[in-house]
C-alpha cells in the first residue's frame, strides 16, 4: 500500500530495558506477571467497561518479532484483512485519502447466528516515540452494530525498539444480543488467534522501503 508510509517487561531485568522503548503511560498499564506473559508470545486481554454501558470492550496486548515499520504494512492494510485474519470472510477498501480510507467488513460467527457486516472509516496517524496507530469508528448506513469503534497501535518495544507491542482497543454495541460466550470467546480464543495470524502475515511481508534513524526518515 502506497499511503502514509510514515516512521517514526519483563520482570526485573525485563522491565528496565523494556523502558527504554516504552511510553510511561503503557508501562505502567502493564504488570510485571502481565509483561513475562506478554515475553512468552501469549496475549494480554483487559476487559474495559463499553461506552454508555452497552456492548462489550476490551483491550488486548501482544509481542511481534518485528519492527514497528513492518508491522505497520500489516496493521494499515484493510484490503486483504480476509486473506489472513480469522472469521473474515469479506474485506473491502474504499474512499481512500492522504490518511484514511473507508473499510467494509463481514465476520463470520458460529452457527445459528448470522455473519457480522460493519463499515467504519479508519484514520493513520503517527505519534511521538515512533507510535503507529490505525483507529476507526462505525460509518453511517445499515450495519449490524449500533457502535463498533477500535484501534490498533503498535509501540516500539526491546531496548533498541526492534520488537513491537501491538495493542488492540475494541468497543462495540450489536444490534442483536450476541451470547456470552461469543463474547468470552472473542476475547479468549479470537484475539490470540488474531495476533497468530498477524504475527504469521509481518514474517511473510517485505521489510518497508523507509527506516528510521537518528535524524528521522530515510528512504532506502
Amino acid at each position: 500500500m502506497g499511503r502514509l508510509r510514515l516512521l517514526p517487561v519483563l520482570a526485573l531485568p525485563w522491565l528496565a530495558a523494556a523502558a527504554l522503548a516504552q511510553p510511561p503511560g503503557l508501562l505502567s498499564a502493564l504488570s510485571g506477571d502481565q509483561v513475562e506473559v506478554l515475553e512468552r508470545g501469549e496475549v494480554v486481554v483487559t476487559q474495559l467497561p463499553p461506552a454508555g454501558g452497552n456492548g462489550y470492550a476490551y483491550k488486548t496486548f501482544g509481542l511481534v518479532d518485528a519492527a514497528p515499520a513492518h508491522v505497520w504494512e500489516v496493521i494499515q492494510d484493510c484490503e486483504h484483512l480476509d486473506e489472513f485474519m480469522p472469521r473474515m470472510v469479506i474485506a473491502v477498501e474504499t474512499e481512500q485519502t492522504e490518511d484514511s480510507y473507508v473499510c467494509e467488513t463481514e465476520i463470520e460467527l458460529p452457527f445459528p447466528l448470522s455473519n457480522r457486516r460493519n463499515k467504519a472509516r479508519s484514520f493513520l496517524e503517527q505519534l511521538p516515540g515512533g507510535i503507529f496507530k490505525r483507529q476507526w469508528s462505525l460509518a453511517d448506513g445499515d450495519w449490524d452494530y449500533h457502535r463498533h469503534n477500535g484501534s490498533w497501535t503498535i509501540h516500539p518495544w526491546g531496548e533498541a525498539g526492534e520488537r513491537s507491542l501491538l495493542e488492540n482497543w475494541m468497543d462495540s454495541w450489536p444490534k442483536n444480543a450476541v451470547p456470552d460466550f461469543i463474547v468470552n470467546a472473542a476475547r479468549t480464543v479470537q484475539a490470540p488467534a488474531a495476533f497468530e495470524a498477524i504475527r504469521e502475515r509481518v514474517r511473510g511481508v517485505p521489510l518497508p522501503s523507509v527506516v528510521t534513524g537518528s535524524s528521522g526518515l530515510h528512504a532506502n
